[in-house]
């Protein structure tokens, strides 16, 4: 018996909407919301400060080289930008010039950003890897960040 339910569940004809796509199970008007798909749905990567986005886990990381300074920006999954007290670390650069032998500088809290110099960086891109120690555990992501402009 429960093996004809089964089939008759996995063999049920299943309708398309008028694109030809074919809803998700749990999906339409009538399903209930669960915020752990929706926020999936419409988690946001889009930078808010004119850098690169990447995630640590459940934190947004926000970086961009600008002027001469390598900037890094917290925010939580909801991208509510997260407290700095606390967060200390560093950014290890590697450019063209230094492709053998990286730079690492500390960054130092400077409004609602870490930041940290970078002045006189080679090359069209920069690898850049963060190690920061947060009162909630370490973090460590790398990003490869188009450089500046020389005359930023």
């Amino acid at each position: 018996m429960l093996l004809a339910l089964i089939a008759g569940a996995l063999l049920a004809p299943v309708s398309a909407d008028a694109t030809g796509a074919v809803p998700a199970a749990g999906s339409g008007p009538d399903a209930p919301s669960r915020p752990d798909v929706d926020e999936i749905m419409v988690h946001d990567h889009a930078p808010r400060h004119g850098g690169v986005v990447g995630m640590a886990g459940t934190r947004h990381v926000e970086i961009l080289l600008t002027r001469g300074i390598v900037r890094v920006y917290l925010s939580d999954l909801h991208r509510v930008p997260l407290p700095l007290a606390g967060i200390t670390g560093t950014a290890t650069l590697r450019d063209g010039r230094s492709a053998e032998a990286p730079r690492t500088v500390q960054l130092t809290r400077k409004g609602d950003a870490l930041e940290a110099p970078a002045a006189g960086l080679d090359g069209s891109t920069v690898d850049v890897r963060l190690d920061l120690a947060t009162p909630s555990g370490s973090l460590l992501i790398d990003f490869t960040l188009p450089a500046a402009p020389a005359k930023e």
